[in-house]
């Protein structure tokens, strides 16, 4: 995100969440709207104490446009790049992710890939739908969560976990 000075830097820690400002739209959205615990180090190289289990990079609409031709070539082998909505790129280690996360808590808690169900709605979900019995992409999901999923269920905004979920229980 050097590279790219319009894009904001979210490092996901076990502790909490950093970034180098309180001035930029992603912190103030993520504290926000989302009550986020985030906090603002400045320097994220240096300036983080915790470990770190995810990297975001942030653009107001354009986090795909702006990262595709530049990070698969130099990262592609040893970062998971997914887009978590227009304005998140996701990077992950190659050896982590919703899917590796949803098998490990099944196999922690003995539960049955097809006792399991999950929602998404973009790249970063694909991977947890190949984990779960029943996958089920929210309304207006990208086209390949579409393809990947089950079923389509109805947007956020008209409830539709919500309505699946009154209709299984």
């Amino acid at each position: 995100a050097k590279k790219i000075p319009q894009m904001d830097i979210m490092v996901a820690g076990v502790k909490r969440a950093y970034c180098r400002s309180k001035d930029s739209e992603m912190y103030r959205w993520m504290v926000d709207e989302y009550r986020f615990d985030i906090e603002a180090v400045g320097d994220l190289e240096n300036g983080i104490d915790d470990d770190v289990a995810k990297v975001s990079l942030y653009h107001h609409n354009a986090a795909e446009a702006l990262t595709k031709d530049w990070f698969a070539p130099k990262w592609g082998k040893r970062v998971k790049a997914v887009l978590a909505g227009k304005q998140w790129l996701d990077l992950v280690s190659v050896e982590s992710g919703k899917g590796i996360a949803l098998s490990f808590l099944q196999k922690k808690l003995g539960i049955k890939r097809e006792e399991t169900i999950v929602f998404g709605d973009n790249q970063n979900d694909i991977e947890m739908f190949q984990a779960a019995g029943h996958s089920y992409a929210v309304g207006g999901a990208r086209r390949e969560v579409l393809e990947a999923s089950d079923t389509v269920c109805g947007t956020m905004e008209s409830d539709g976990v919500l309505t699946v979920l009154k209709n299984l229980f």
